[in-house]
């Protein structure tokens, strides 16, 4: 990847946080929607000619011709139902909902969550932490998700059988309200406690993150837009490569070699003049990593030099050279330059040595070509090492300000919490409150985290033809039962034909497995908050809209179903 010109590839900015601890943060731009849409659409409509299929099957051999008319009649009903609501019936079962929730105290979380900021204070911060906002805005985050998931579960999952079961939801199918109004409007209910306690506690704490990030820090609280570019290594002879490995393990950064004709190029697209009005600046952030084939001056930082090349004409403006600053802290930095970031500051107007002559250049009519920009780096110090990685350059538009980046995190959350309100009400639905409990509460675990893993195993184990060390779940449980290792191939035999037919069986119930499971990771944007970045729409808001939106059609379909089979009678 490293070594291939890129197109809007997915970027992963490298964070270096307080403990040395490397983190990522993605900004994929080149999100494929409208492909995931007609993908979602697809399966939904194939789901639902199978399920039709099979009931007028099953209809006809149980009943003939009159379980077959029965069957077509349901599901004509069915699309009445849930196409035919009544906006005033479905906000009568949410206030209904509502007051339901209050009266199960439902609101003493918000009085939880006021008490862990009083004591917050004493335990996060410290006067000699160079990025107190940091911590502090990881704190009010984590603590608004993990305070509300556990209510949201309990309120959609307990509400409808407790009605069931006093009997109470009986008296109210008695009236006309169809079951697909209960349904949208015990979610619509739910959403509106959760809310009301999401929005309470987080102006809450958006107070509390600006009062107590201290005043030299206050500069943290901000919301950074880069705009990152395709990132190429070009070796010594002009040819592309992937850099060399220096020994690093997580393999990060590749590196390029100092004093010779190895570089980086970064290609920018979509730069405009109308997005630096009034002659602004256009701002380089870097965070690259030295590597010392040995020691040298401890005191002198080793250097790179930035190159702006016109990718049409080839024109080259060379801005200088720059430290990597490789020893120094964020205090240096703030000591030094009033600054928190490793910045390159480019004016409109470029003066710029050719030989001996000092020439200008206009960095958009002379540089920039339709709106493409190429950045060039190379390492000037021999015998040591530049390490980059795409996302370690990016171009930083203007800032937006810390409440524009801090809201789009909260509306995330609500997303995630709107979505498991769903699920929850689904199951609730067709299941008992403690089953129904359990199984959100696994949905949940697996799409926080296990679903990565899950798709990382499944596209190793179709991209290697199959084979896996050790077999999959059944040969697994065969080696176990026999005392085989992992190491010894099975004995060619009708055996092992069987084991690895029912491991593909398995698998691919897995693979299917995966569409159903949501991707909760999606939904946390603390990560872009905390370091300083503005939430992307590409790679965060709107997958998480979609997500929300994906589930919420079946599930208040499934959910309709679910309550129009089930006793309500029943105690």
């Amino acid at each position: 990847m490293l070594g291939q010109p890129l197109v809007n590839p997915p970027f992963i900015p490298v964070v270096l946080n307080q403990k040395g601890i490397e983190s990522t943060m993605p900004f994929d731009t080149n999100h494929p929607l409208l492909n995931v849409i007609l993908q979602w659409a697809l399966i939904l409509c194939v789901i639902s000619v199978i399920g039709t299929f099979v009931g007028g099957v099953s209809s006809l051999m149980g009943g003939g011709k009159r379980g077959l008319s029965e069957f077509f009649g349901v599901i004509g009903r069915a699309l009445s139902d849930l196409i035919l609501v009544s906006p005033q019936r479905i906000f009568a079962l949410a206030t209904l909902t509502t007051r339901e929730s209050v009266r199960r105290k439902a609101l003493w979380i918000g009085a939880v969550f006021l008490v862990l900021f009083m004591f917050a204070g004493w335990f996060i911060g410290d006067s000699d932490d160079t990025t107190p906002a940091k911590a502090y805005i990881s704190f009010v985050i984590t603590t608004i998700r993990w305070m509300l998931l556990p209510l949201a579960v309990l309120l959609s999952c307990w509400g409808l059988p407790a009605d069931i079961k006093d009997r109470s939801l009986h008296t109210v199918v008695t009236k006309p309200v169809r079951r697909s109004e209960v349904v949208l409007g015990r979610i619509a209910g739910y959403s509106f406690v959760i809310t009301a306690i999401l929005l309470v506690v987080s102006v809450v704490g958006y107070g509390w993150i600006l009062r107590v990030v201290p005043e030299r820090s206050q500069r943290q609280l901000i919301s950074r837009v880069p705009r990152f570019g395709g990132m190429k290594m070009l070796d010594q002879n002009g040819d592309l490569f992937t850099g060399v490995n220096v020994g690093d393990m997580l393999d990060l950064r590749r590196f390029i070699a100092g004093g010779t004709k190895e570089l980086a190029m970064w290609q920018f697209q979509g730069l405009k003049e109308s997005d630096f009005p009034n002659d602004q600046d256009l701002r380089l952030e870097y965070a690259f990593e030295a590597f010392r084939s040995y020691k040298g001056d401890i005191a002198t930082q080793i250097e790179f030099s930035i190159d702006l090349v016109n990718p049409e004409t080839n024109q080259r403006v060379r801005l200088g050279v720059q430290p990597v600053n490789e020893f120094s802290s964020e205090i240096a930095h703030d000591l030094k330059e009033n600054q928190t970031e490793n910045l390159i500051l480019i004016p409109r107007t470029i003066s710029y040595l050719d030989g001996e002559t000092t020439k200008t250049a206009d960095l958009f009519k002379d540089l920039v070509a339709n709106g493409n920009l190429n950045v060039e780096i190379k390492c000037l110090d021999a015998g040591q090492y530049l390490g980059v990685s795409p996302g370690d350059l990016f171009v930083r538009m203007p800032d937006r300000s810390f409440a524009v980046g801090y809201w789009k995190t909260i509306f995330t959350t609500w997303l995630m919490l709107v979505l498991i309100i769903t699920i929850g009400t689904t199951a609730s639905c067709i299941l008992k409150g403690p089953v129904a409990t359990l199984t959100t509460f696994g949905l949940l675990i697996l799409g926080v985290f296990l679903k990565n893993g899950l798709i990382m195993r499944l596209g190793k184990y179709y991209s290697d033809g199959g084979e896996v060390v050790g077999g999959g779940s059944v040969e697994a449980f065969y080696r176990l039962v026999t005392g085989l290792n992992e190491s010894t191939p099975l004995d060619e035999s009708i055996t092992k034909t069987v084991i690895e037919t029912l491991d593909s069986g398995v698998y691919a119930m897995l693979y299917l497995a995966q569409y159903v499971i949501p991707d909760i990771s999606i939904f946390d944007a603390s990560t872009y908050l905390a370091n300083g970045f503005d939430v992307p729409l590409a790679s965060c808001v709107l997958p998480s809209l979609l997500i929300t939106l994906g589930f919420f059609i079946p599930a208040y379909i499934i959910g309709y179903f679910g309550l129009q089979i089930r006793e309500l009678e029943a105690k």
